[in-house]
Parts: structure tokens; sequence; C-alpha cells
């Protein structure tokens, strides 16, 4: 799809170009923008096919359970649980790091702001609480 875009940007541009630097009312001009007219009228029709063919295996990449074996459905299901709980481990690591990198950057900002100690161990408490408040 790109390509097809691409080379249809680059027709309008030669047009666009040749039109400056042709005399008005050339023949080969008007032989060359309707060239350029086909190009865009072709890479249209090859964007539309790409833009099918894509929803059509989308459309074959989804499942339809229904047709499943008893093992085969608990297999996608254990397979499916599996994938769920890695996502919610990095997820949950993910959050790790971003508690640590605020309270680091609380704690910079904190230094080059002259807080006091205190007030840096307040911040950072109300910090990790908001983090696990907003993450529950």
């Amino acid at each position: 799809m790109v390509c097809s875009q691409e080379i249809a940007a680059s027709t309008t541009q030669l047009v666009v170009a040749s039109k400056v630097k042709s005399p008005r009312g050339s023949e080969n001009l008007s032989q060359l923008a309707e060239a350029s007219k086909g190009v865009t009228e072709c890479t249209g029709r090859v964007v539309a096919s790409a833009k099918s063919g894509a929803d059509a295996i989308e459309e074959l990449d989804a499942m339809d359970f229904s047709k499943l074996t008893l093992h085969q459905s608990k297999r996608l299901e254990m397979e499916s649980q599996v994938k769920v709980i890695e996502l919610e481990s990095y997820l949950e690591k993910e959050r790790r790091k971003l508690s640590e990198l605020r309270k680091t950057h609380y704690k910079l900002a904190g230094e080059s702001e002259g807080w006091e100690q205190e007030v840096f161990v307040c911040v950072c408490v109300c910090v990790c609480l908001l983090v696990k408040l907003s993450f529950s």
C-alpha cells in the first residue's frame, strides 16, 4: 500500500514539475496528465485490494470456537491463561520500574529544590500510594 501511495505521489510531483517547465498547451504535458490520472486510479485500486485482503486475513484469524473439540478448547484456554499471566507479570514489573523512576525523579527534584529529607520521604510515600491506588 505504501509503495502504491508513493508511486502516486511521485507521479503527481512529476506532473507538477513538468507543468512548471513546459510551455502552456503542450501536447506532451496533456498526455502526461492523462497518464498520471491512470496511475492514480490504478494505485487507488491496488490500495483498496490490499486493504480488502488484509481484512480477509484478519477475519480468518478470528477463530470459530464452535468447531473446537473439548481437548482443543482446553488447550487454547490454557495457552490463553498462560499468556495472560505472562502479561500481568510483565505489567507488574513495569509498574515497579515506573514507581522507582518516579521516586528517583522526586528525589532529584527535591535535592535541586533544597527539600529536606523528611519532605522527600513523605512525597515518596504519597507517590507510592498513588501508584498502587491507580493500578488497583
